[in-house]
């Protein structure tokens, strides 16, 4: 699996996505700053996004209002040999794509601070993934793993270790 953000140059990404498809690996990326990434879009197996990077995919006037809402924009976006997650912070999160549309509830938590939430989110699933979960598997432990982290300070410091998350399960 390889996985993606914008956070280096495009030209980087674009050749990254291109090199794993040619290897047969699986592609994940989140096309944050939405602008510039959503021309990686197709290029993606997996593509993550929260509410507003959906709306702006999907082409919808507002943000998703619920589960429903946000998974009907993920079936928009979706493609035959693409799927995508969309993040609902503490309503959980959704999918869409070949293997059929998921939804995990939100984890109720208290939230600390929630600055590094989508990375760790992005990284639980796409090692799910890598470690050959089905999409509904691995997006639950995203999100649990997502929910441990926010409460807790920090980024690096604040995302759950495996034994975490095993203890959460």
């Amino acid at each position: 699996v390889v996985v993606a953000q914008l956070e280096v140059p495009i030209a980087a990404v674009t050749s990254a996505l291109r090199i794993a498809r040619e290897a047969g690996a699986r592609s994940v990326l989140n096309p944050s700053p939405i602008g510039p990434g959503t021309a990686l879009v197709g290029e993606a197996d997996v593509v993550v996004v929260n509410q507003a990077e959906a709306a702006h995919l999907a082409g919808a006037d507002h943000e998703a209002t619920g589960p429903d809402d946000a998974l009907a924009q993920a079936r928009s976006i979706a493609a035959p040999d693409r799927t995508v997650v969309v993040t609902l912070g503490g309503e959980g999160a959704v999918a869409a794509g070949p293997e059929g549309d998921v939804t995990v509830a939100g984890v109720p938590v208290t939230a600390v601070d929630t600055t590094g939430a989508g990375d760790c989110f992005l990284g639980v699933l796409a090692a799910g993934l890598v470690e050959g979960s089905d999409l509904g598997p691995a997006l639950d432990r995203a999100n649990r793993a997502a929910a441990l982290a926010v409460t807790r300070n920090g980024t690096v410091d604040a995302m759950p270790a495996r034994a975490d998350l095993d203890r959460a399960s």
